[in-house]
This record gives C-alpha cells, structure tokens and sequence, in this order.
C-alpha cells in the first residue's frame, strides 16, 4: 500500500480522535458551568437574603389552588437572569396579563384540552398544527424536533403525566428532586402569577379539577416582600386586624 493511500485512514484516525477530545472538553465545560450557575445562584441569594428578615427559603414548596392565579407574567430571560426566590422591585408585575384572558386564547391549553378530553392525536392538535407547525416551517427546532411526528413520540411522556395527575395529583418537588417544579411570581398585593415553567402539568390539573397544587415561587415583588415583613413582626390578634384578608395566604404560613 502507497503512501497516499494510507492517508485517508490517518486523516479519519485524526479528525475521529480529535472530536472525542472536543466532545469530552464540552461535556467538562457543560457541567463546570452548571455547577457555577448553581454557586452563583446560591451566593446570589444568600447575600439577598440579608436584606431581609423573612425572606423565604428558595426552595419553600406553597400549595395553591388554580383558581388563586389571577395573572400571567412570561419572560424567557427571568431564568438567565435572576435566580429563585428573588425580591425584585419595580413595574415588571402591571405588565402581566389577566389569566383567564390568556387561557382562553392559549394554543398550548386548546391543544392539550383536545388531546385529553377530545382524545384528538398530538399531531392533529392546534398545538402542532398551528403554533409548532410555525416553528418548523421556518426551519427551527421544538424541544429538539423537527417534525409533528418526532415530537409526538416525545410528547407521550404527557400521556404517562396525565395519568398520574389524575390518579394521585401533582407531585411536590419537595418530594421528588427530579421534578421541574411549577414556578409562579407573586406581585405586589400577593396575587399569583403564573410562568413558563411548568404550564402542561399546570393546564392538566386544571382540565382534571385539581384543587390543590405544589409550586415554588420564582420572583417575589419588592412591595409583597415588605407585606411579608410586615407580617412577620405581628401578633396574631394584630395580623387579623392589619391584613384580615391575608390570614389564609400559602406565601405567609412560614412567618
């Protein structure tokens, strides 16, 4: 054998070897900073924290009612920009948008209330059909998939989660770490706001009449946190009087 033809078998030796290395050094780099977000976000807060008397634990698990959600405050970038349990000041929560306004124009609710009360397939929902189907027509991705059918497949885990809601309610991810919790924001007068995170599971308790579900709270306006303050500093004959309509609130239990 020549030379030459012995280079392609070198060059592919090479380029296979050198992709391992490159392969290895993201899956290093993806943990290293994984592992750094999550010191970061735990620094973050511990020094928030000390601003505060009552700051809530970023890890309290509340129990609310579907029904207490009265809006839908959405921003893709809370999460890369913010950490759990932060106090944050300003006008952010008077632009959320009223919840039941959102339900009835949500293609998500639409879609999964078809798939699980009308028995429609996923493919044939208008989650797919319209709000996915977008997506891939301009050539991108949902959750990794490129086609109605590829998502579909994918999309049986709901099958499996609504099952479970349904014979045992949500899990608390208090009692499961492996669980994606369901996130809210609490606004200034303590009203819940609904998130991005969590939403079928969200929608799937609602469409089976769960009365009670576990959530963790992602941002706490400034305004609830000096309620909850407040709050904290009373006695209970006090509390009665100042904030009779707060007795019962899930975010006041723990002070």
């Amino acid at each position: 054998m020549s030379e030459t033809d012995r280079t392609p078998d070198y060059d592919a030796a090479y380029v296979a070897n050198a992709l391992r290395k490159r392969f290895l050094l993201v899956r290093l780099r993806n943990r290293l900073s994984a592992r750094i977000r999550k010191l970061i976000s735990r620094v973050v807060w511990t020094t928030r924290k000390a601003g505060y008397a009552n700051l809530a634990d970023r890890d309290k698990v509340i129990f609310i009612s579907p029904k207490d959600i009265g809006y839908v405050y959405r921003d893709s970038r809370i999460r890369k920009s913010s950490v759990r349990g932060a106090v944050v000041d300003g006008d952010w929560d008077r632009a959320a948008l009223p919840w039941q306004y959102v339900l009835a124009n949500s293609t998500k609710f639409e879609g999964i209330r078809q798939h699980f009360l009308e028995g429609v397939p996923w493919e044939e929902t208008v989650l797919f059909r319209r709000r996915y189907a977008r997506v891939w027509q301009g050539g991108g991705k949902v959750r990794g998939k490129r086609s109605a059918p590829e998502l579909a497949r994918a999309y049986a885990k709901y099958d499996r989660i609504f099952e479970s809601i349904k014979n045992g309610g949500i899990i608390s991810p208090a009692d499961d770490t492996t669980i994606d919790p369901i996130h809210v924001h609490i606004n200034r007068n303590g009203e819940i706001l609904s998130t991005s995170n969590g939403n079928h599971r969200l929608f799937m308790a609602i469409l089976l009449g769960i009365e009670t579900i576990p959530v963790r709270v992602w941002w706490r306006h400034a305004g609830w946190q000096k309620t909850r303050e407040e709050f904290a500093g009373l006695t209970p004959e006090q509390r009665r009087q100042r904030f009779p309509h707060l007795i019962s609130h899930p975010d006041l239990l723990d002070v």
